[in-house]
């Protein structure tokens, strides 16, 4: 319950609060697959001549799209539905959240520019990132889960 007032107190996707109270139950339900390599969670592949990229089976509230990376060592991705103007400050309350989710975890800034911050446990890994993804330099928040 701690978790679900942090998230919607610090964190201001565009989404409704419904999704909000659902936001760390899901994390945690899609963080213990990271063991199995997220099989249970893998859907159809996005192109059939590609075995790496598939949909992901649980769309994150305020993710824009999930997917599988990989087979063997696959890591869960998702693009965050955020407002792309203020994209790291955006990435710095997601990782708040997020860590709000896994109180035992650690988390740090990450390697590089800012908007980039990793929670770790003994079992995985959440890296949350803000990038610049084209010349008109639009922002987005993405984040991936991956196995330790």
């Amino acid at each position: 319950m701690k978790a679900r007032a942090a998230f919607l107190a610090v964190f201001m996707f565009s989404f409704h609060e419904a999704h909000a109270k659902d936001f760390c139950e899901s994390l945690k339900s899609v963080a213990a697959q990271a063991k199995t390599h997220f099989k249970a969670l893998t859907g159809a592949r996005l192109d059939p001549k590609d075995n790496d990229y598939h949909k992901s089976k649980v769309l994150l509230a305020g993710a824009e799209r999930c997917t599988i990376l990989g087979s063997y060592n696959a890591s869960f991705v998702c693009r965050m539905n955020i407002d792309m103007d203020n994209a790291t400050t955006q990435a710095e309350k997601l990782a708040q959240a997020m860590k709000s989710c896994f109180p035992a975890a650690r988390l740090r800034q990450g390697q590089g520019a800012a908007g980039r911050y990793v929670i770790e446990t003994s079992e995985f890994s959440i890296n949350i990132d803000s990038e610049i993804v084209d010349s008109n330099n639009k922002n987005r928040v993405s984040f991936i889960i991956e196995k330790i």
